[in-house]
C-alpha cells in the first residue's frame, strides 16, 4: 500500500482533506459539500505551488475549514440557481 508522503500530511492540503473525511465519516459534514470542498482545496493547493505570493498570504486563510465551507456551500448555491 502506497503512503502518502509526508509532505501531504502535514500541508494545509493535506490536513483539510483529513479533517473533511473525517466529518464525512462521522456523518457532520454531507458528502456533496464535501466533494465541493475538496475540489476548491486542491485548486488553492496548485495556486499556491505556481504562485509564491498567494502561498505565503491568503492561501492559509482561505484553506481555513470554515473558510472552506462557506465558499463551498456559496457555490453550491449559486449552482441550484442556475439549475432552476
Amino acid at each position: 500500500m502506497n503512503e502518502p508522503s509526508p509532505w501531504l500530511q502535514t500541508s494545509p492540503f493535506g490536513r483539510r482533506l483529513n479533517t473533511i473525511n473525517r466529518y464525512v465519516k462521522r456523518g457532520t459534514l454531507d458528502a456533496d459539500l464535501a466533494e465541493v470542498m475538496k475540489k476548491l482545496a486542491k485548486d488553492k493547493m496548485l495556486r499556491a505551488l505556481s504562485n509564491v505570493a498567494y502561498a505565503k498570504g491568503a492561501y492559509e486563510k482561505e484553506m481555513d475549514q470554515a473558510a472552506l465551507k462557506k465558499e463551498a456551500s456559496a457555490k453550491i448555491y449559486k449552482e441550484r440557481d442556475k439549475h432552476e
